[in-house]
């Protein structure tokens, strides 16, 4: 604030109050965790920490669209300072492809065979399913396609008595992403020896 004098000594009234606030410190922005990869649209949230208005840029959400994403938030305050912060994820909405099976024999006489492979997209979950000839279906735990898209159950039990058991199989990617069923493939358990043969002799 101010006031003047003259050259008479007359004082003036004190000014209006004037104020000047020194801010040094940077905004804080806290960004919420992005699960990655994900096959839904993405939305950033974040919290911005500062005793002045701030000014985001760099966000362009919602993302919508397959891609890699590395998005920089920069925060100014009132008082020009500045702070970056990094959000990186992953957009997959394309289903991963049809796994493909692959079996040794189509008709077995044991009840346990010794595996079962295929390929599918390398590193994806592969679920195999089985419908026995009672047409009841067991899914066989989950297991992991390898980095060159490989994968196989071994020691394949067919418990469910002679007949049919068809098998079918499908993938599901890092992003949640589950692809289409595969072709069936069919094994037939046939543990019945066939009838004795009969032998005429003729005199």
């Amino acid at each position: 604030y101010a006031y003047a004098i003259d050259n008479a000594g007359n004082r003036s009234n004190v000014s209006d109050t004037k104020t000047i606030v020194l801010d040094t410190l940077a905004p804080v922005i806290k960004t919420n965790p992005v699960a990655s990869p994900t096959n839904q649209n993405v939305i950033l949230n974040y919290t911005v920490i500062d005793s002045n208005s701030v000014i985001i840029s760099g966000d362009s959400s919602p993302y919508t669209a397959d891609g890699v994403y590395n998005i920089t938030l920069i925060g100014i305050d009132a008082a020009g300072n500045t702070s970056i912060a990094s959000v990186s994820f992953t957009i997959d909405k394309t289903p991963p492809n049809v796994p493909v099976i692959i079996i040794e024999k189509e008709l077995v006489n044991n009840t346990t065979i010794s595996k079962i492979t295929g390929t599918a997209e390398a590193g994806c979950t592969v679920l195999l399913n089985v419908i026995n000839p009672l047409n009841g279906t067991y899914q066989f735990p989950i297991i992991t396609a390898n980095n060159t898209g490989v994968w196989e159950y071994n020691n394949i039990w067919l418990g469910q008595g002679d007949g049919a058991y068809r098998f079918y199989a499908y993938a599901i990617d890092d992003a949640g992403n589950r692809s289409n069923s595969s072709d069936t493939k069919t094994i037939v358990l046939d543990t019945l020896a066939p009838n004795a043969p009969v032998i005429t002799i003729e005199r």
